[in-house]
């Protein structure tokens, strides 16, 4: 076999693909023949072969950048070669790093076993399966690959809870007659009873998840397993120490390397996606919700979502923003990598604002309240403004925005790199000579805008004012949100569930693009056919840039 994509997960068929009724591990063995000749008295020798064979990623992950120190959430992109073929998916498992450690004995002479159990990352991550089921996850990186985990290579973590103290072993299953390719995370209380069970990498073998021959896995574990109660769960009153062995049969004692004084406390650090898997499906062009459960609202978590804008090279005019560690430290095990490759370590960005101090425009002082957005938007080149007579330049902050030039922002925010407008015009009321016309086919190729179907013709209406209904569906689209439910109880007096952009403008108050205006009552409103004047537009853009994009 030649080409790697044509590999199929498949089983030998003289093996059962159930053991103790559960599926097995296994790997793929291609079987064929080489074909000898040229030997006396013999026209043509056939020598059967076979080979373990398996398809490998080079996946990574790209910065995780949040707008602001405070920002509550962000996406990280994934960049890279997957794989995505019959029975194999690549998938990545994040986890907040908790310590890195150097390798025991790099000399020439170290046994490969030792290797495996030589520890080199480990991270810890939270979510539920479902309400009533939280878990905590390891994830576990070595110096080596282990031929398969459980058996002469084990991962052994000690955890010290209020309860008392655990082990979490990874064993195969064995019914005291035999042992399976059954890879089990088990974990035991201080008398040695089981308290929990659950598969390796947290998924059956009917995944794939590349238990053999790696240097990754995922450990899964309830919080029940660890003696905590529902009561301590539900107080968030969830916190151990713990520290991780590598173990092999070849180390005097059987533990070769430890990872001590490591510690866990629930809702503290980062989780991922919606909060209810480990792992993540690891194709290019994708991206995962990144949250700091310290500021977790309702709704945060978005999951992954497809073509995210803020994906591993990010938007372009990102890369005129400054950014500043924030101290948090994400360890992505890329399980489907190639061995050296599926262990990454990405430091977490706050964004800086670059907001000079000059004032740029005669008619935006520096008291103005929008003077930091404008002059932000003045700064990544998204507006030039209008020059005057004297030299002085001026941005009209109360002016309402037109919608070819609404569309101009967006193209110049995104700055696509050779897009060439088309021939012929999408709207009969934009002509290919317009002064916008690059901007505004660009914006209909996107879906960003739609237009209004006529008897006459699909139509723009380029010198139209946009509204502010029409600017928050502009951005919603810009930033190809997927998969964000609207609450049914809206955040503004005047905007209800049927209002035809209610999913939009509940989506830009849940990401405070907008913050509307106060009610003599205390509620708000967004009065969404105003027109947007200019100042408040910058607005618009430097929020997205900051709450979302980043």
């Amino acid at each position: 076999m030649t080409d790697p994509a044509a590999v199929e997960r498949t089983l030998d068929p003289s093996m059962s693909d159930l053991q103790v009724g559960t599926p097995r591990e296994f790997l793929t063995i291609p079987q064929g023949w080489i074909e000898l000749t040229g030997a006396p008295d013999v026209d043509l020798l056939r020598v059967p072969v076979s080979a373990a064979v398996k398809p490998t990623s080079n996946m990574a992950a790209g910065p995780v950048v949040f707008g602001t120190a405070d920002a509550v959430q962000t996406h990280v992109g994934l960049a890279g070669r997957s794989v995505d073929q019959e029975g194999f998916l690549s998938v990545v498992a994040p986890f907040n790093l908790a310590a890195e450690s150097g390798i025991v004995d790099d000399g020439p002479d170290v046994d490969p076993s030792l290797l495996a159990a030589d520890i080199k990352a480990v991270g810890t991550s939270q979510w539920f399966y479902d309400e009533d089921s939280p878990y905590v996850g390891f994830g576990i990186e070595t110096h080596g690959p282990w031929a398969t985990l459980g058996a002469s290579n084990s991962i052994v973590i000690e955890v010290e809870t209020p309860q008392g103290p655990y082990d979490v072993v990874v064993q195969k299953y064995d019914d005291g007659i035999d042992s399976y390719d059954l890879t089990l995370v088990l974990v035991f209380d201080e008398n040695g009873r089981n308290t929990g069970l659950e598969f390796i990498n947290d998924v059956p073998a009917t995944i794939d998840t590349n238990s053999y021959d790696s240097a990754a896995a995922v450990l899964p574990v309830s919080l029940e397993s660890l003696g905590f109660s529902e009561e301590q769960i539900s107080a968030g009153d969830v916190s151990f120490d713990y520290s991780v062995s590598g173990t092999s049969w070849l180390a005097d004692g059987g533990i070769y390397d430890t990872v001590p004084d490591l510690s866990f406390e629930w809702n503290t650090g980062l989780g991922f996606g919606d909060l209810d898997s480990a792992l993540f499906a690891s194709l290019p062009e994708t991206s995962i919700a990144v949250t700091r459960l310290a500021n977790l609202t309702s709704g945060a978590p978005s999951g992954q979502t497809k073509k995210d804008p803020a994906g591993p090279s990010g938007v372009t005019t990102q890369e005129r923003v400054e950014t500043t560690p924030s101290g948090e430290r994400i360890l992505f095990l890329h399980l489907h990598n190639a061995v050296g490759k599926q262990g990454q370590i990405v430091d977490v960005q706050n964004t800086v604002a670059q907001v000079p101090g000059d004032q740029l425009f005669v008619d935006v002082p520096k008291n103005n309240q929008f003077f930091a957005d404008i002059t932000w938007l003045a700064n990544q080149g998204i507006t030039t403004g209008w020059e005057l007579p004297n030299g002085d330049v001026e941005f009209r902050p109360l002016s309402p925005i037109g919608r070819d030039a609404m569309a101009a922002f967006l193209y110049r925010m995104a700055d696509p790199e050779g897009y060439e407008a088309p021939a012929e015009s999408p709207f009969i009321d934009v002509a290919t000579t317009n002064q916008f016309y690059t901007e505004i086919s660009w914006a209909f190729e996107q879906g960003i805008t739609t237009g209004w179907e006529t008897p006459a013709g699909l139509e723009f209406r380029p010198v139209a004012n946009i509204n502010r209904d029409a600017i928050a569906a502009f951005l919603y689209r810009y930033a190809e949100v997927e998969g964000y439910v609207a609450a049914p109880v809206s955040p503004f007096t005047d905007v209800t569930p049927a209002t035809q952009f209610y999913t939009e403008i509940s989506w830009l108050a849940e990401n405070q693009i907008t913050t509307g205006w106060l009610n003599p009552d205390g509620t708000s409103r967004f009065e969404p056919l105003s027109p947007v004047a200019r100042d408040a537009m910058a607005a618009f853009l430097y929020r997205l840039n900051q709450n979302v994009l980043s």
